[in-house]
């Protein structure tokens, strides 16, 4: 694995892999909306998948399931499956929203 695949510094991860596509040994499961960082360590712990229908579907991968970032795309070690076997958490708002206040 070569230094320009992998970040030599994981709290660099955080910064590079933001809206890159993910993509598992079976496929692309989707983009990275975000990173969530350890308040403790202050590094980085899950990439957040969200997808947006009707409602809002989060899944935070655990940072240790990716294998490498590559271009545009970080590439993990597991399968589709095992990302869709994770906990997951269902929004009614948008991102949008949520991010700027809700206008109720």
């Amino acid at each position: 694995m070569t230094q320009e695949a992998r970040p030599e510094r994981l709290d660099q991860l955080a910064v590079e892999v933001q809206g890159k596509e993910i993509r598992c040994q079976d496929g692309t499961v989707g983009h990275v909306a975000e990173v969530l960082v350890d308040p403790a360590t202050e590094r980085p712990s899950y990439l957040v998948w969200r997808e947006a229908v009707v409602v809002t579907k989060e899944v935070s991968i655990p940072v240790d399931y990716v294998e490498r970032v590559e271009g545009n795309r970080v590439v993990l070690r597991v399968t589709r499956d095992a990302i869709e076997r994770l906990p997951h958490f269902w929004t009614a708002e948008s991102s949008n929203t949520a991010a700027h206040g809700s206008a109720r």
